[in-house]
């Protein structure tokens, strides 16, 4: 029998070098979406700019000293 790939995958697994790229990469969608005058793209860009800080702050608690 084959196993069956269920496509969950830890956070550990997902992002073993933590969120950092995450934010670097939505911090670049979110200048662009300034630069564009785009406010529904920085809302998004905004909303998950909160998510990969706060799963950082949550994840690497070096980045708190």
């Amino acid at each position: 029998m084959a196993s069956k790939n269920t496509g969950v995958y830890s956070d550990k697994a997902k992002y073993t070098n933590g969120y950092w790229n995450k934010i670097q990469y939505w911090t670049t969608k979110l200048n662009e979406a300034v630069e564009a005058g785009n406010l529904r793209g920085v809302d998004s860009a905004h909303r998950k700019l909160d998510y990969f800080i706060g799963r950082e702050w949550d994840t690497n608690p070096k980045m708190l000293g």
